[in-house]
């Protein structure tokens, strides 16, 4: 697998992006007009962070952004996530209180894991289920 398939797309990257996401990153674009091989990274590997740039985040970074549980209107949801025979990644919050009213907060599917991880935290912060500062 190519790096910029283990990352962001540019699509979702620059959404995160003006939706203000400002967590640092090891990789990053130059600008909103990057195409996905062309990336960056510090050569350190430290997490780092330019107004400038459009971060491209790792599924470990955005395991660190997304909350593990979420508690909504007094019913707590748990993040799963998992990958389907077909090659799918599915990203989904499910309400672990009640197994008979386990309907799911959102469901997303993507070729990668790091887009399905994007999508979410984009719905997340679209419908204002997250703090801002948390991310």
């Amino acid at each position: 697998m190519e790096l910029h398939e283990q990352l962001t797309s540019p699509e979702l990257s620059n959404k995160l992006h003006q939706l203000g996401v400002t967590k640092p990153s090891v990789f990053w674009r130059d600008w909103t007009g990057s195409k996905s091989e062309e990336l960056e990274w510090a050569e350190n590997f430290e997490p780092f962070l330019c107004e400038d740039n459009v971060n491209c985040y790792s599924v470990a970074e955005l395991g660190e952004i997304l909350p593990q549980t979420l508690t909504i209107k007094k019913t707590k949801y748990q993040l799963f996530v998992s990958v389907a025979l077909d090659k799918q990644w599915f990203v989904v919050y499910a309400n672990v209180d009640d197994y008979h009213d386990n309907a799911p907060i959102k469901f997303m599917m993507c070729h990668n894991e790091a887009d399905a991880l994007a999508k979410m935290l984009i719905y997340l912060i679209e419908n204002r289920l997250i703090p801002e500062k948390s991310y």
